[in-house]
């Protein structure tokens, strides 16, 4: 039982690092094309 409480909540971790690494993935492109909307 207990481990599947620790899958769950690496499962758990795991989807936020997912959806962190999908906020960056998105974000970089934009920031890459401040330097230009900046000039």
């Amino acid at each position: 039982m207990a481990l599947m409480l620790n899958f769950i909540k690496a499962m758990k971790e795991l989807s936020v690092i997912q959806k962190c690494y999908d906020l960056v993935k998105w974000y970089v492109p934009i920031i890459e094309r401040f330097p230009a909307l900046l000039n």
